[in-house]
């Protein structure tokens, strides 16, 4: 068997940015590190590594207001405006102080070896109107992709896995929330997660979910965080496996009851959590 090993490891990334108006556009240029410190190496070596970030974001906004007003199925819509937000951008990370191969393999952080140029795109539609003389966002939905230009690892120039994101909130109760990863190389959905979102009333909500990764754990949630006193508040949150894989099993993942008392200046959480072995 494998021993466990012991690893500290601060991770954390600064830029400054110069934001500016040029025309039309909303244009962006930053500067930064990324700052990696490891209590141990391979050679169990205090080390930091560090990766300068370069690049420059540019947007702009085209919107339209449409003369709605309606309050069918109680959606109180006075006026829609849609908003359409273009990106693009262009960022460089230098190859990091300290290759990979000298660094324990924990997850992503830890794998980086080269250098990275790419172009990121994106394109955010936002459907918004107005309630109580403010300004509500009834949908968003955002698609976006970036291209990676001749990295060293691989072959040659590719367009990267599409991004999607989606959130609904027709009405003050409910909210929907959504995110997809697409392969275009593939042809598939590599995973999917979405939300539901009910505010009953004041601190007293219920939610639904689903976490979906292709050939792996295809999970539904639910949980709940209810009001029970001024100073008392009781929630939970389940995890549920709907399919089996090779490495885990069907049924229950995850449970967790939680009790929170109002201490003033303090919350104090009184928690019970079960997982499989």
């Amino acid at each position: 068997a494998t021993p466990n090993v012991h690893v500290n490891r601060f991770d954390t990334t600064n830029k400054l940015l110069l934001p500016m108006k040029l025309s039309f556009l909303q244009v962006t240029p930053f500067a930064g590190t990324r700052e990696t410190a490891y209590g141990a190496d391979l050679h169990e070596d205090a080390r930091v590594r560090t990766i300068f970030l370069t690049g420059t974001d540019v947007s702009t906004k085209f919107f339209r207001v449409f003369d709605v007003k309606t309050d069918a199925y109680g959606l109180d819509i006075n006026k829609l405006r849609h908003v359409i937000t273009p990106t693009i951008g262009y960022a460089y990370d230098h190859e990091p102080t300290i290759p990979a191969a000298a660094l324990r393999q924990i997850d992503s952080i830890d794998d980086i070896t080269y250098s990275n140029n790419r172009f990121s795109l994106g394109l955010t539609n936002v459907l918004q109107t107005k309630r109580d003389e403010r300004s509500v966002d009834l949908a968003l939905f955002t698609i976006s992709n970036a291209y990676y230009i001749r990295p060293k690892a691989g072959s040659g120039s590719y367009l990267g896995d599409y991004s999607f994101d989606l959130e609904l909130r027709p009405y003050s109760w409910v909210s929907f929330m959504s995110d997809a990863v697409y392969s275009h190389r593939y042809d598939y959905v590599s995973n999917a997660n979405y939300d539901l979102l009910f505010h009953l009333t004041s601190e007293r909500t219920v939610n639904f979910g689903q976490r979906y990764q292709r050939k792996g754990a295809n999970e539904v949630t639910f949980g709940a965080d209810w009001r029970l006193t001024p100073k008392w508040m009781f929630g939970f949150y389940e995890r549920f496996q709907l399919n089996e894989t090779p490495t885990v099993k069907g049924g229950w993942r995850y449970q967790e009851y939680r009790l929170t008392r109002d201490l003033h200046c303090w919350l104090m959480d009184l928690t019970y959590s079960v997982e499989p072995d």
